[in-house]
Order: structure tokens, then sequence, then C-alpha cells
């Protein structure tokens, strides 16, 4: 707190009378000591010293100090350590503040006949000068004038018997009738230094389903079958207990349902359409008893006066997002939006005629500008986490502001678009955050700078532009292409000119228009999010259900399978993995669905739950189906079945890594319905056997002088 001078008056100052100058007891705490008299010399000490000091008023009409020992804008702590005994609870913990501490003292010659009054309260309360910053996202403090000189008694460690309530920010936008404008001026770009990102210490590419372990958890797939087990138990469902094992597969089978995109559920065990490789794993009953029961909290025991709409789901998704806060930020970042396809009933849901998916929930992500994940917030209404003082600088701004508690160091390029951008934003950003702001604008957002009017700008050439500059380092950028698009940043203007390719109508052929520098940038780091959207969107595991918490399970599923994929090819390109040697997004989720489907799971077909699926008829291999046509009649040809010779065999597919070496139900077998042996799968071996794996469903040997079967089976 900075303590405004005042008129002292001649008289000795009660402690009613400090309180109602200096604030109540929230803002300055004078702490009691054991000693009355201490206590006593100590408010006479403070009385004495204030006496000394004259006190004018300055032009702004607030009385300052004349003779100053300590001249500081900076805030007010009182130590009072000696006169108390410190304990480990009584320190603040240190905040993640921006900028560094500073401390010195000044001197005057008029004040030397205060000097020992002010050496002795210096000894008593330990006086130094420290700069105080802003906690971003802290609730706000009760406000006090600011003067430009003042007493100070600060302490470098304060100690206290109650926890401190963090400081406001001292950040005051500038009001629009204040922004000054400068034209005919080029804007030039701070000196940077950008940083790289710490590369990942790695010999090998993990598997995916290492990735995406560390986004789902196994505790919270433990966590799932517990309540889904609880949630069938209250509401008296006939239901078999479930396990995390089978909660696996569950989350398995959604995955690979992505991949191939049925348009219903029931088509993976259709007897002419279902695949083998889903069908198996548990029965189409089973499936859907798990999908209903599904839950990852306790329903009955809603948190009091909860704010959260996204309460059932927020487990999954503090886990996801706990692994994106361990991920190194790159320098260029984006914001942007994407829309939860789902139309259901949910008071959360917005509409959006811009979009693909006009109907859904909001979801506000941090990315790079290759789509990596770093931080999201659903988007819930008046309930979304976002303090009132993010929310007094507009929505879009306060999400910008939520996003950048993520962002612990400076020198970082951040792009957005105009739904989020504002001036009082881009000032916050470079100097709360030193972050430097880029996004396309809404004019009266920015008090309408002086440039050219639109009418008159679009009759100029095409790839025309001009800037403006204004006080606060903020530089308005507008260019024309087709039409007029104006841009903010704190980092580049006009800068370097590049051309770029347009189509001319007039004379039907690709010409070349000058682009400035801010567009460039703006187009090359803005599609971060776009392209994470695009990547969910492709195979998402979109199951129809009038269930939102089913809707946000699934979308969670996507989201981690696609930043696991986003990191693994971060990570082939610093092990220098060739192009065709890495997994495609469809490969790397069909291994994360194999490896949760038949990894480190028993097989056997006692274990399955439910009624066995009736078997059909298929008809012999090694039988040709030969049509008799009978031209005396237009009826379809009769099929006749005559022997032929055998028919090729079906190509014999490896499992992933992780379900051949996960040491689980792998037992050798013997070929009964081959009458030729068939050639080992193992590397670099050419015998053939009967010998196959029962879990894999491929042939590899046992012999006297070689066992492929185990080598194929072991971890290397």
């Amino acid at each position: 707190m900075v303590v405004p001078a005042h008129n002292y008056q001649e008289k000795p100052l009660t402690e009613e009378e400090l309180f109602k100058r200096f604030g109540d007891s929230s803002d300055v705490e004078f702490l009691s000591s054991d000693d009355e008299d201490e206590a006593a010399a100590l408010q006479n000490n403070i009385q004495a010293a204030l006496d000394n000091l004259e006190n004018v008023e300055d032009g702004d009409g607030f009385p300052s100090f004349t003779h100053n020992p300590i001249a500081s804008t900076s805030n007010v702590n009182i130590d009072m350590s000696s006169t108390m005994p410190q304990t480990p609870s009584t320190s603040v913990p240190e905040s993640n503040n921006v900028g560094s501490s500073q401390s010195h003292t000044q001197s005057s010659p008029e004040s030397d006949h205060s000097a020992p009054l002010v050496t002795q309260l210096k000894n008593k309360f330990k006086l130094s000068v420290t700069q105080s910053y802003p906690t971003v996202g802290t609730a706000p403090r009760r406000s006090s004038r600011n003067v430009t000189e003042s007493a100070v008694l600060v302490d470098e460690t304060v100690n206290i018997s109650e926890p401190v309530e963090p400081c406001r920010s001292t950040f005051v936008p500038t009001s629009k009738e204040k922004i000054k404008w400068k034209k005919d001026c080029s804007f030039e770009s701070p000196p940077i230094q950008w940083f790289e990102p710490p590369l990942p210490e790695i010999e090998s590419l993990p598997q995916p389903i290492d990735y995406f372990q560390r986004y789902v958890t196994s505790d919270i797939i433990e966590s799932m079958a517990t309540m889904t087990n609880l949630y069938a138990v209250q509401n008296n469902v006939r239901f078999i207990s479930t396990e995390p094992q089978e909660i696996e597969k569950f989350l398995g089978m959604t995955i690979a349902m992505g991949n191939l995109q049925y348009p219903r559920v029931r088509l993976y065990w259709d007897t002419k359409l279902g695949i083998n490789f889903v069908n198996q794993v548990m029965t189409v009953n089973r499936f859907y008893k798990l999908r209903q029961n599904i839950h990852l909290v306790d329903t009955t025991k809603e948190p009091p006066n909860n704010t959260d709409r996204f309460w059932k789901v927020r487990p999954l998704y503090d886990t996801i997002r706990k692994r994106c806060y361990e991920l190194p930020l790159t320098t260029d970042l984006s914001i942007d939006e994407q829309t939860i396809p789902f139309k259901g009933h949910i008071n959360a849901k917005q509409y959006n005629p811009n979009k693909p998916s006009k109907w859904g929930i909001k979801n506000v992500l941090l990315t790079s500008s290759n789509g990596l994940m770093f931080d999201f917030i659903l988007y819930q209404g008046s309930t979304t986490e976002l303090s009132a003082t993010y929310r007094s600088f507009g929505i879009g701004a306060a999400f910008v502001m939520k996003l950048c508690e993520r962002i612990q160091t400076s020198n970082h390029l951040l792009v957005f678009d105009n739904y989020f951008g504002s001036y009082s934003l881009a000032q916050w950003l470079l100097q709360e955050k030193q972050i430097y702001g880029l996004s396309t604008i809404r004019m009266n957002r920015f008090a309408n700078p002086p440039l050219t009017p639109e009418k008159t700008f679009n009759k100029k050439h095409r790839g025309a532009s001009e800037e403006v500059i204004s006080t606060d380092g903020v530089v308005i950028t507008q260019w024309l292409d087709n039409k007029k698009v104006s841009l903010a940043s704190t980092y580049v203007g006009i800068g370097k000119l590049d051309l770029c390719k347009r189509w001319d109508k007039k004379s039907q052929k690709q010409i070349q228009v000058p682009r400035p520098e801010v567009v460039s940038l703006y187009n090359k780091h803005m599609g971060g999010v776009d392209k994470f959207d695009f990547l969910v969107t492709i195979y998402r595991s979109f199951i129809r259900s009038k269930k939102w918490t089913l809707r946000l399970i699934n979308h969670a599923l996507d989201m981690a399978v696609t930043n696991s994929w986003l990191e693994y090819r971060e990570n082939a390109k610093v092990l220098k993995v060739a192009q065709k040697n890495q997994l495609d997004l469809i490969h790397f989720r069909h291994e994360i669905a194999e490896t949760l489907m038949y990894g480190n799971k028993f097989m056997n077909s006692k274990n399955r739950v439910g009624r066995p699926p009736k078997r059909r008829r298929v008809a012999d291999p090694n039988v040709r189906v030969e049509l008799e046509v009978d031209n005396t009649t237009n009826y379809f040809p009769v099929p006749s079945f005559t022997l032929t010779s055998r028919l090729k065999r079906d190509k014999e597919v490896k499992p992933c890594d992780a379900v051949c070496q996960d040491e689980v139900n792998h037992f050798p077998g013997f070929d009964t319905n081959s009458k030729f042996a068939q050639r080992c799968k193992a590397v670099d071996c050419r015998k053939r056997t009967f010998i196959y794996c029962l879990k894999c469903n491929i042939h590899l040997c046992i012999s006297k002088e070689s066992n492929c079967f185990l080598k194929f089976h072991s971890v290397a």
C-alpha cells in the first residue's frame, strides 16, 4: 500500500486517527507487542518522525513531502519482525511477479535534522524500498491514492500473522480520450532476442500409448471405473461392475470408431459390415451399458455454491491441462476459439453462425503456430473462471489475460483475432507481461485512429498501406487487399514489404501485391488453433447422444490424442526421423486404440461379458463360386459351387509393439486350418512353421536352432 501524505496536526495522533488517515486494518496492520512500553515508544517515534517532515500541496492537490529522507513511489510494508516471533506459517510465498525489486535511498541536506530519527526508524523497522508488481489473476485490493513522493517504511521479507492479500495490478489503461497518435513516422521493431524451447532429452521415440497416458493417466481411468460402478449402484441399474482394464477397452473402442466413422454404433457388430477389430473386444450390449453409466465424479456430492457447469467432467480436463502445462512454450503463440459440436440440453451452449459447427460449447485455446496446445478455457457464460479485473477489459480480452497466466516468460509473440483485440489489452500485454501482441482489430476499440477513411483508402492501388503509432507503443496498420485489412501490434508495423500472389479479375492472371510485414507474421502464426481443431475434426470420435458429459469426454479424448501426435511429431524432428517413417495421425490413433483394447488384456473368450454372438456360416475358402447363366430365361443366375484350387491366404498383420511386448496372454497354437506351413514373421527368419501366437495371430517358429516366438515377444 502507498501511504498518502496528509496535513498532520501538532497534537499527538491516536491509533484511531492513524487508521483514519492511513487506511483501515486491512491496508495497514499495526502489530501489537507483548511489551506495552515498547509499543508506546514505537508510536512516539513514528509521531516524532512525522512532525519533523514538512508537507506542501503538489500540483494535483495532494500533499507531498518537501523533506523526504526516502523518496519513492513504491508500496509500504512495515516490518515488525523484531517485536514478534516469526514462524514458518507467517512467511509470504513468492509470487511470479514481472520485474525486479529495487532498493535505494535518497537523502537531502535539508533533512539532516531528522536523520537520527530516520536512522532509528530504519534500524527498528529495517527500512528499505521495494517496488511491488501485481500477480496476474489475483483478487483486487482496496484502492489507495498514489503520490509522487512519500516517506516509506518497507521490509524486504514481509512476515505477518495472517496471509497477505496479493496486491492488485497497478496497470491503468489509457483512456480513449488521452490516446495520442503520430503519423508520417515509421515504427521500429524492438530488438528482441527470440529464444528456442529446450529440446527433449530422448534417445528414441516413445510408443504412442506412452504419449497418450501422459494426458489420460491411470489414476483418472481408475477413478472413472470406481465412479461408474458407484453411479450404477446409486441408480439401481442392472450392471456388472467394471474395472480399469474394461474402461481402457471402452476408450480404445471409442477412438477406433473415430477412425472408421460408421454412421451408427451398432454397425460395428453388424453381421455384414461388422469390424472384428472392434466387436471382438466386448459385446454391443456391454458397450452400451458402459456408455450409459460412465462417470467421473459422484453426482450426489455436488460442491456447495457450485458455479462450475462442467464439474462432472472437470477431473478429466484438469488432467489433460496439467500435462499441457508441462510442455515447453514456443516463441510464437496464438489464441482462438473452437466449438465442441453439441445440440443437446446444456445452459453453456453457444450459437456461432460463422463456425462449421454452429451449435456447441465454446473452448478457447492457447497453441503454438504448429497447433500444439498449451492451455484452454471452457466457456460457461457468467461463471467462467475470469476475475472481475480481467472482465473490466472486455470478455474477449479477459480470455487472453487468463490464458497469459500460463506464460511466465517474456519475449513471446502472441497472435489473436479481432474478437479478443483491444487497445488496453495491447498495453497490458506489453507493460505487464512483456509479451508482444498482434491482432486484427475493430477500429472503435482503438479510439478510431487518424487513418485514411475507408472510402478514400479503397480507391488506392491494391497493396497500399499506411500506419499510425501511439505514444504507448501501439502501431495500427491498414492494408488494401480485396478490401481494407486493419491490424494492431506492439512488435512490428509495415516493416519490410514482401510480395504475395493474388488473382486479378481485370487482367485475369496472377499479380504480385506488396504486403506489410505485420500481415505476413499474422498469416504465419495465427493458424495454430485452426490446425489443432482441424486435426480433431477429421477423426472425431462422435457418438450421437443427448448427454453432454459423454460429448465432452469424447472431445477430451480427441484433444489428448491430437496433442500426443503433435508431441510425437516434434520429437521425431528432434531425432531426425524421416517423414516416411513417422506415423500419420490415423495410424497413431490406431496404435493407441489397439493398445487400449488389447494391450495387457486377456483376450480369452471365457472372459467376455454377455451372450456370445451367433456364428454365421462361412463358405469354404477352397470353394470358388461360379455362375451358371441360363440364356433361355431372364432370371438371375443361380450360383453353383465347384471345387477349385486353394485361394490365396489373407496377409498377416503384425500388431503394434505395445501389444506384442505386453507379456500377457501370448501362447503358441498349432494351425490346423492350413495344409501348408506359413512363413515365420520374425525379422531375418526364412523358416516355415505351423505355430502361431493365439493373441497376435501371426506365425512364429519354434525350433531347436532358434526360438523366434520368444524373441518376438521380448522387450528389445
